[in-house]
């Protein structure tokens, strides 16, 4: 454990704050300057295969806008969408966490009832009914948003399981 922590400590370490061992697949001259280095360590990445979006957005929506091969328009629609459903999910997860301490709450108490625990669950059943609902307008809008050969990718990344909604 020891040599372990003297080679990690080793490492040299760039004006920028990364250590050598972040520069994956491009290994600088010693002599290079730390801008250089950073600007051949992004070329190595893109040469080795490394795909970079064309715009900064999260994972989903560029990984659907480069396998279902998207116009701007249609980014900026599935953008929409994804936002909305991030925030109903982001809701439910919240509800679940209410009951949960609502659950906890009940459990302490004196008089514990069936109907009790019913009702203390009922907003978790009603979020998950209401992301039901989301996640089955979000699929439509997105149909709808595609031509035929983008919702044949679309069907085969659903059923593969490389898109999960």
């Amino acid at each position: 454990m020891r040599h372990f922590y003297r080679s990690y400590r080793s490492f040299k370490t760039f004006p920028c704050g990364w250590k050598r061992y972040a520069f994956a697949g491009y290994t600088a001259p010693r002599d290079e300057p730390a801008a250089q280095q950073q600007a051949n360590f992004h070329e190595s990445r893109h040469r080795h295969g490394h795909r970079g979006g064309s715009f900064g957005a999260r994972r989903p929506l560029r990984y659907l806008s480069y396998r279902l091969d998207l116009d701007e328009r249609q980014q900026r629609a599935l953008a929409a969408i994804l936002e909305r459903l991030k925030i109903d999910r982001e809701q439910a997860r919240l509800d679940e966490q209410k009951t949960v301490s609502e659950v906890a709450t009940m459990v302490t108490g004196d008089t514990i009832s069936v109907d009790g625990f019913q009702q203390a669950l009922a907003p978790r059943v009603n979020s998950a009914r209401n992301l039901q609902t989301a996640i089955a307008k979000a699929m439509q809008e997105l149909t709808d948003l595609l031509d035929a050969d983008q919702r044949e990718e679309l069907a085969h990344l659903l059923r593969s399981g490389a898109f999960r909604i």
